[in-house]
């Protein structure tokens, strides 16, 4: 069972983001259907890289866009990309040295960051970049 589905609520109405969000919530819920099942510390790691990989380079094509069409508000914004990529590689690192375990509170903050950025954050620009002539 999937710990976050994609709805048109969280839908910004900008292909490239919309279709790198859906990845994102397809590769948190893969990471949590090989934790449910019990699969070993190797593919885990290997799942939490590509999806810290996966959230830069999402972040990264964010970043441009608020820069090339001058959005006001892309300091802030890039100060939550850097916040949450911080959580990710230290939740990495500790997960590699045995400090934690991937649990539930830990997917249920993934989820509930994910959720909450894309929908208040995300959504917050998404009219300004559609005005300024991105599809």
């Amino acid at each position: 069972m999937p710990i976050m589905s994609w709805s048109d609520e969280l839908s910004m109405n900008i292909e490239l983001f919309d279709n790198e969000h859906k990845k994102l919530v397809d590769l948190l819920n893969k990471l949590f259907d090989a934790m449910s099942k019990g699969e070993g510390h190797n593919t885990l790691d290997a799942m939490l890289i590509e999806l810290a990989n996966y959230t830069a380079n999402h972040f990264k094509h964010e970043e441009e866009a608020m820069q090339k069409y001058n959005f006001p508000g892309l300091l802030a914004h890039k100060r939550e990309h850097e916040d949450f990529i911080a959580k990710v590689m230290d939740t990495k690192q500790k997960y590699e040295e045995g400090a934690i375990m991937l649990t539930l509170p830990l997917f249920e903050f993934l989820k509930s960051w994910v959720h909450n950025h894309i929908s208040k954050s995300d959504l917050s620009y998404s009219g300004f970049l559609i005005k300024a002539g991105m599809k």
